[in-house]
């Protein structure tokens, strides 16, 4: 009779490391491979499938790097890392993952090398993908074969050197739409939606008005154990992000007055989102919101770059929220209500702005 041998799993903590890491016995053999978790419970549930897959006498290190598909390692990637991180970071992985399979269509996970490695970098500017959403994509993708490479799936993550950049200069905005151009996108909603025009409109009002980003209106909540959302508690109204912001930072913010009469009109239930816009699955998702936006702005034929031929979009409509408060408010406060980390981001994108109040001022 063939005596069994021995597996065991047990947890090992670092001092300066993050991840749990799981030494393994099985039979004379053994090793050390990391958990992918710095929670205990995930790196208990790691050491099971751990001990399942010893069981099966599949060993942990190159034999099964050289084998695991790239499917298969997608699937363990989303679910023993991806799912602690956040809907951002997750968001960029599957953009960054999907782009690969479509550039270089890799098998298995051992297969990636530093020539397709560069295949996906002049594909993705192929695509017509911006220098920094490529960078970004890069990113996303080395962060997942760094993970597969700390589980021992491969021996070591491909590596190529990266064109040097141009130094950027000033980023310059043209110009934001004008309160008769906003006026023209709402009358072009009924064009680009039929069955949900009112909540359409009223949640384009909704970043005209607020100095809020597109995500951050589409995720504004009554209940206050929300991540985003109102409170009305105090003397005056304010929105809490806890860590809900762009930052991960918690914080409050205060916001126009016709902002805050937009959303305490008669007859708008106080429960749920602030600005519902019904979805597939409840509320309609970002990406979505964004592309009908752009569309109404396309409709209604209201070009803020004559250069490019750029159409107004979300975007737009935020930046005109935060040129009316530059009329104002100093360079410092616009800069705390556009939450930007770097004064000078807020400067480079008001320049126009800035020039056009000098005219005024000078009798123009």
């Amino acid at each position: 009779m063939v005596e069994k041998p021995v597996i065991k799993v047990r947890l090992h903590k670092y001092g300066g490391r993050r991840a749990i890491g799981l030494i393994w016995q099985y039979g004379r053999q053994g090793g050390e491979v990391s958990s992918g978790t710095a929670n205990a419970r995930e790196a208990e549930r790691a050491a099971g499938r751990l001990e399942e897959q010893l069981e099966q006498g599949n060993l942990p290190g190159k034999t099964e790097g050289l084998s695991i598909t790239w499917k298969a390692f997608r699937k363990r990637y989303q679910d023993e890392w991806l799912d602690q991180l956040s809907r951002g970071s997750k968001d960029n992985w599957r953009t960054a993952a999907n782009h690969f399979e479509a550039i270089c269509k890799p098998r298995r996970v051992a297969d990636i090398s530093k020539g397709m490695l560069s295949k996906y970098r002049t594909g993705l500017e192929g695509l017509g993908i911006s220098a920094d959403s490529s960078k970004s994509y890069y990113a996303a993708l080395s962060a997942g074969l760094s993970w597969a490479a700390s589980m021992d799936l491969i021996d070591n993550v491909p590596k190529i050197r990266h064109r040097k950049s141009v130094k950027k200069t000033a980023t310059i905005r043209t110009r934001v739409p004008t309160s008769e151009e906003f006026e023209r996108m709402l009358e072009a909603v009924p064009r680009v939606r039929t069955s949900d025009v009112a909540e359409f409109q009223r949640f384009m009002r909704g970043l005209w008005w607020s100095s809020l980003r597109i995500d951050e209106l589409n995720r504004l909540s009554w209940n206050p154990r929300s991540t985003l959302h109102v409170d009305l508690t105090g003397d005056l109204p304010l929105i809490v992000f806890i860590g809900g912001q762009k930052n991960k930072k918690d914080g409050f913010l205060p916001a126009p007055p016709q902002f805050w009469e937009l959303v305490a009109q008669r007859g708008i239930p106080r429960s749920g989102r602030v600005f519902p816009i019904a979805g597939r699955n409840g509320q309609m998702t970002t990406n979505n919101i964004g592309r009908r936006i752009a569309k109404i702005g396309k409709s209604a034929r209201v070009v803020i770059d004559p250069r490019t031929g750029k159409h107004a979009s979300a975007h737009d409509l935020r930046a005109a929220a935060l040129t009316r408060i530059a009329d104002t408010a100093s360079l410092s406060h616009t800069q705390a209500l556009a939450r930007h980390s770097d004064p000078k981001t807020t400067s480079q994108f008001y320049i126009r702005h800035q020039a056009e109040k000098l005219a005024e001022a000078m009798g123009w």
